[in-house]
């Protein structure tokens, strides 16, 4: 006892608004490597395929763990830029898959824009 339930709430409202809730649970052995990999999981779930999902953390772990996980995700919070999250490798297919919803909003084909309507999804529909 003692918390003041917002992680309860946030499951809450995750459930109630039909999202998926992913939980990390940090540990000693997580790094910013992992963080990443999560974060690209659900930042491909919520640009590419357009869904709402929750990524739920807790302050206490946070607080727990150095400085290069609370880096990661405050560029994700703060910044439209997901270059430093994703490799190389993942941009061509992360640019197939969200190709027929960009042609749908009318996106223009080239790199630059569609790079930008992934990011504007992912900010749309991840939730932290």
């Amino acid at each position: 006892l003692g918390g003041s339930g917002k992680q309860s709430l946030s499951r809450l409202a995750s459930h109630l608004a039909g999202y998926p809730l992913r939980c990390v649970a940090l540990s000693a052995a997580y790094g910013a490597d992992q963080l990443r990999a999560e974060l690209r999981s659900v930042c491909r779930e919520a640009g590419v395929g357009g869904r709402g999902v929750t990524l739920l953390f807790s302050g206490q772990q946070m607080s727990e763990k150095d400085e290069a996980l609370l880096q990661v995700l405050n560029d994700l919070i703060l910044s439209t830029d997901l270059a430093g999250i994703f490799k190389p490798e993942d941009l061509e297919d992360i640019m197939n898959g969200l190709h027929p919803a960009a042609k749908r909003a009318s996106v223009p084909e080239d790199d630059g824009a569609l790079w930008a309507y992934f990011a504007e999804r992912v900010h749309r529909h991840l939730h932290i």
